[in-house]
């Protein structure tokens, strides 16, 4: 059986790699100018990708390499408190829509503004699930200075989130 400290670490290397993702999604929502849609959407998507690899690890589930989310959540424990399948799959696309000429690959048109401030808002419920539950398994979602990974804020959910 694995150290449970070591565990703990691996889960939130995860969960601060997921939020760089949804940091990068929300600059793009905020620098419209610039940036376009498909940028927080894959960002989105990225980061919830990593917090349900998170839940995984620290529930030391094996997972696929998916970008597949409603083949991920399934792999937990129904106590996490998830985003539903459709919403999930939804998110999903973003791993390849917008990344790409449309057309090229089977994502679909590529997402809008309303698309990515909804894939932005899933992604932040995920956190929050993930978070949560990961604290009601006696992992601290923050990590110690000195570790590889830098301090995660955990005192915000999906509707207080910037």
């Amino acid at each position: 059986m694995p150290d449970p400290e070591a565990v703990a670490e691996v889960g939130r290397d995860w969960m601060h790699r997921a939020r760089a993702n949804l940091g990068a999604a929300r600059i793009a929502l905020a620098d419209r100018e610039v940036l376009d849609p498909w940028v927080a959407s894959f960002h989105a998507q990225q980061a919830a990708e990593k917090y349900l690899k998170a839940a995984c690890v620290i529930e030391q589930v094996r997972f696929p390499r998916t970008h597949d989310l409603e083949r991920l959540a399934p792999l937990l424990q129904t106590d996490w408190v998830l985003p539903d399948e459709q919403s999930l799959a939804a998110l999903s696309r973003y791993a390849v829509a917008g990344r790409y000429p449309e057309g090229l690959l089977e994502g679909g048109p590529d997402p809008t503004w309303s698309d990515a401030e909804e894939a932005v808002r899933l992604a932040e419920e995920v956190e929050f699930g993930v978070l949560e539950g990961a604290r009601s398994r006696g992992v601290d979602p923050v990590v110690d200075p000195g570790s590889s990974a830098r301090s995660t804020d955990t005192t915000q959910g999906p509707e207080s989130a910037p």
